[in-house]
């Protein structure tokens, strides 16, 4: 019986920090039956600046080859603490990205995968407060434009039902982090976007 393995590379609100370490990640391994791999560490960045950064732990902990699709979190956590944002490098190779910027590591994520795999790629966005983080989800476009890779936007509610103002504060923990209420949320949607995906890839 085939189980597919589907990684997920993020920070705290891919980890579940507000809600005892149980995201959206378990809700869908259990519901979809799948093996969710959860590579989240709080307070991480896209940006390669540090030894916990996105990169690096992707880098230092390959996923397996048997991954079917990869889903990196739009981290929060660049624009909190004040990383350059960056712009999307023109061409195709990585020595020319500048990993320090938000963006920059994103790019470079996703050509190490591109170099090792050949699953499917998607970024996410995350529910942000911070005005800083629109401009961070517009570039996460501009690399869908290049890279023909996957959005599933949260932050913008694109291509799924928007939760209603008057009810949003009953969805989250805080300003950015889902309680369970809206784990239960994101992993309808991404049980939905999964199937979607599936059937275009067929």
């Amino acid at each position: 019986m085939y189980i597919p393995v589907y990684y997920f590379l993020g920070s705290s609100v891919t980890r579940g920090s507000a809600t005892d370490g149980v995201s959206f990640v378990e809700v869908l391994s259990e519901r979809m039956g799948c093996c969710c791999i959860k590579n989240a560490v709080d307070g991480t960045t896209l940006a390669d600046i540090e030894e916990r950064s996105y990169p690096w732990r992707l880098r230092s902990l390959p996923p397996p080859e048997e991954t079917a699709h990869f889903f990196i979190q739009l981290s929060t956590n660049d624009v909190a603490r004040g990383v350059p944002i960056g712009v999307v490098h023109k061409g195709m190779d990585r020595a020319n990205i500048d990993r320090s910027t938000a963006l920059g590591g994103a790019e470079d994520i996703i050509l190490f995968l591109r170099s090792h795999y050949r699953a499917p790629i998607t970024f996410f966005t995350s529910w942000c407060d911070n005005v800083a983080y629109a401009k961070l989800v517009g570039g996460i476009y501009e690399l869908r434009k290049k890279y023909s890779i996957g959005v599933l936007d949260f932050y913008r509610f694109q291509n799924m039902p928007a939760i209603a103002p008057s009810e949003f504060a009953s969805y989250k923990a805080d300003g950015t982090h889902p309680n369970a209420k809206g784990y239960r949320y994101m992993a309808e949607r991404f049980i939905q976007y999964l199937k979607q995906t599936g059937k275009s890839q067929k």
